[in-house]
């Protein structure tokens, strides 16, 4: 969830006499009494320590007063607090939780970042009210260009993410995660739970009794968010960034996923997709849009209509022209039984496209376009 990342925000002004301890252990083998021996106070932040290393040091440092000490402890409902409470020095908070929008673009003020209003939404959407990913973003705005680095930005977390799984749940905690994320939001549990459809299509090497042994670890990570019978991968960033690499090692077993999701499922696989960046001319498009894909087919056709809003912002260019064709091509047969104000819909969703500079001179043909046809 980024507590470090608060915690190096919050000392800023001491940035000379902060340090971050990843290993705990050497931490405590050290004199506590040397480190409070200068004129300038140290600032120590110590990550995910242990309930035992956390009272441990809490102990050493209420007895040193040149120097401050930072715990970012791991939330879990389920264990017991740590007994820091005793003596007043300390100071205990609340545990992280994600930021709401009005939360989130106030910590990015904070950090002295300016966006536009097409930039904030972005870093809103990927961020997910994860701090650490919000004040990376106004690092990098600050830096020159958030756009310009984004990808730096998505290569940097995915990368801090992955070493700090590997480094506390091994390999199957990232399998795991692989493959939940393409869709949205997975139903893990009761019936018609699609953990077995997604382990079936993905085949990644592990199954569905193994993925749900490793939701309570990856959700006290701050990587999974439960929502009932429902889970999702977050930050949706990270998420993003998953689902790319899938793209591009295993396109095929992404059609097969896609093909094999009920009308429901794949509504949250496309809301996923919009997170994604995938180029419009990749294979994946060039399955859903293509000729024998699961929107032209006629017995799917209903179906393909109802995503057109998530596939306008995932890809609104190659909507804009698949729309355009097969308005041309088809108008009074398969398109004719829907629903006007379906199309209504699907208009404003192309416009608001438009308006925020996505689209190209295709999808300001379309709507005029398709408003004549329908009304």
């Amino acid at each position: 969830m980024g507590k470090t990342r608060l915690a190096l925000e919050a000392t800023r002004s001491f940035a000379a006499s902060t340090t971050i301890v990843e290993v705990v252990d050497e931490l405590l083998r050290t004199d506590f009494q040397a480190l409070g021996t200068s004129k300038t106070t140290q600032f120590i932040i110590v990550e995910d320590p242990t309930h035992e290393q956390a009272e441990a040091l809490a102990k050493r440092a209420v007895a040193c007063e040149g120097a401050k000490l930072i715990l970012t402890v791991p939330t879990d409902a389920k264990a017991p607090a740590p007994k820091l409470t005793e003596h007043e020095a300390i100071k205990t908070f609340p545990p992280l939780k994600p930021l709401n929008n009005s939360d989130a673009e106030n910590l990015l003020k904070s950090a002295g970042a300016s966006f536009d209003s097409q930039a904030l939404n972005w870093v809103l959407l990927q961020a997910g009210g994860n701090p650490e990913i919000l004040l990376s973003a106004a690092e990098l705005q600050n830096q020159g260009g958030l756009r310009e680095k984004s990808g730096d930005l998505k290569k940097r977390l995915y990368e801090r993410f992955c070493a700090k799984i590997q480094k506390e749940l091994e390999s199957d905690a990232l399998r795991a995660l692989k493959a939940l994320s393409p869709v949205l939001y997975v139903k893990f549990q009761g019936e018609n739970s699609e953990l077995e459809i997604i382990c079936d299509s993905l085949n990644l090497g592990i199954q569905p009794p193994r993925i749900r042994e490793l939701l309570p670890d990856l959700e006290r990570m701050g990587y999974i968010r439960r929502r009932g019978k429902y889970v999702s991968v977050v930050p949706p960033l990270f998420a993003a960034r998953l689902v790319e690499e899938l793209a591009l090692t295993q396109d095929d077993s992404m059609r097969i996923l896609f093909n094999a999701l009920h009308k429901d499922s794949r509504g949250r696989f496309l809301e996923r997709m919009v997170t994604v960046d995938l180029p419009e001319m990749s294979t994946f498009w060039d399955f859903v849009f293509g000729e024998n894909g699961p929107i032209v087919n006629s017995n799917q056709m209903a179906d393909g209509i109802d995503h057109i809003d998530c596939l306008a912002r995932a890809v609104p260019a190659r909507t804009a022209r698949f729309l355009e064709s097969k308005l041309n091509d088809q108008t009074g047969t398969a398109w004719k039984p829907i629903r006007r104000l379906q199309w209504r819909e699907h208009v404003r969703q192309m416009e608001t496209v438009m308006f925020q500079g996505h689209a190209d001179f295709r999808c300001h043909r379309f709507c005029p376009h398709i408003t004549s046809l329908f009304n």
